[in-house]
């Protein structure tokens, strides 16, 4: 496009391709650092969530992930649902409680989640399934139990167990390094392609292409 001078004379000197390519350069350098910056944000506030919140205790953290089995705690448990429990200063009658099988008793270690009907946490709590017309044969105490419930992720314990399987782990792994390796070979040509398409992009004030001269 030509300009008209203070003088009245049209000005036909062509615009300078090095400005055009150096104004798209300094714009892409912004929209990366917004974007770099808002990636941080984030990943930093998904990582302070996991940290505070999902921490496994086996780390340090606060929560414990207990997988439902079976029908007591129905309507409002199901198998396969995946419950994340946090451990509370104090437990009551009615409180819902993930508790593992004290050392000893049939079926120790394992992990059932049942609601508090009676007892203390001095003597041991009385628990039953909301599903259930018989009480728990055990009476955990505060030792033995986990948490209450925090989260619950309908389904969540199938997809857990589902990804710790042997294969699929096995073909998340792989798919996950094919799709790098697949990353590392596309990007070079990728980069050069956009290069050679922003040196010969229409410049924005003749509507003519800038081919580059470097």
């Amino acid at each position: 496009m030509r300009a008209v001078s203070d003088l009245g004379f049209i000005d036909a000197r062509p615009s300078d391709p090095a400005v055009s390519r150096k104004a798209r350069t300094a714009e892409q350098h912004r929209r990366r650092l917004i974007g770099n910056v808002v990636f941080a944000v984030v990943f930093s506030a998904i990582s302070i969530g996991w940290f505070t919140t999902l921490r496994p205790e086996r780390l340090g953290g606060p929560a414990t992930f207990v997988m439902v089995q079976g029908t007591s705690m129905n309507p409002m448990y199901h198998t396969g649902d995946l419950v994340i429990v946090h451990r509370q200063a104090h437990y009551e009658v009615g409180d819902i409680i993930a508790y593992q099988i004290p050392q000893g008793q049939v079926g120790a270690r394992l992990t059932v989640i049942h609601r508090i009907v009676g007892g203390s946490p001095t003597i041991g709590f009385t628990t039953r399934g909301d599903n259930n017309p018989a009480l728990d044969d055990w009476h955990p105490t505060l030792a033995d139990i986990q948490g209450s419930p925090w989260l619950l992720v309908p389904k969540g314990g199938n997809v857990l167990a589902f990804l710790h399987a042997p294969i699929p782990l096995a073909a998340l792994s792989a798919s996950l390094v094919v799709a790098w390796i697949v990353y590392q070979e596309e990007a070079p040509s990728i980069r050069r392609r956009r290069r050679s398409a922003g040196a010969l992009a229409p410049d924005p004030q003749d509507g003519t292409a800038s081919e580059d001269q470097t």
